[in-house]
C-alpha cells in the first residue's frame, strides 16, 4: 500500500505488521527521524565494521553448522539459514552472546514474523496475539 508523505510516495505497513513492529518502526519514520535512524543503522554497517565482522560470522557459521549436523541425516536449510541469520545479527550488532537468550528471542521473533502477515484479530490462540505477546517478551 502506498500514500504520499513529503512531496513523495511511501509504502505504507499492513495493520498486523505496524501493530507488531510499533509506531516508531524504520519502515513507518519519515523526515528527520528517519535520517536520524537510518543515519545510526549504517553506522553498523560501514566497511570498517563489516571488515571486524566477517571473521566472527564465518565462525559463527561454521560453528552452528558444525552443530546442526552433529549426527543427523536431514537437516531443514531454511531454517537453519534463518536461525543463523538471527544468530549473527544478535550476537554481532546487539552484543547477545548468550545461547540461551538468543534462542528464547529467536523464538518470539519467529512468532513474531508470522504475526506480521496474519489478519490482525487479537483473538486468544490467534497467530496475530501470539505474535503481539512474543513482541512484548
Amino acid at each position: 500500500i502506498f500514500s504520499g508523505r513529503d512531496n513523495g510516495i511511501a509504502a505504507k505497513l499492513a495493520t498486523s505488521a505496524l501493530a507488531i513492529l510499533g509506531k516508531n518502526n524504520i519502515f513507518d519514520l519519515y523526515g528527520s527521524p528517519h535520517k536520524l535512524v537510518r543515519s545510526a543503522i549504517m553506522s553498523f554497517l560501514n566497511s570498517e565494521c563489516i571488515q571486524r565482522y566477517v571473521s566472527k560470522m564465518d565462525s559463527l557459521v561454521k560453528e552452528q553448522v558444525l552443530q546442526e549436523l552433529n549426527d543427523k541425516e536431514t537437516v531443514q536449510v531454511v531454517l537453519l539459514m534463518k536461525k543463523i541469520s538471527f544468530i549473527a545479527t544478535a550476537s554481532l550488532l546487539f552484543g547477545l552472546p548468550e545461547a540461551k537468550e538468543r534462542d528464547g528471542l529467536f523464538k518470539d521473533f519467529t512468532i513474531a514474523v508470522k504475526g506480521m502477515w496474519s489478519i490482525p484479530l487479537n483473538l486468544p490462540g490467534s497467530t496475530f496475539r501470539k505474535a503481539v505477546q512474543a513482541r512484548g517478551r
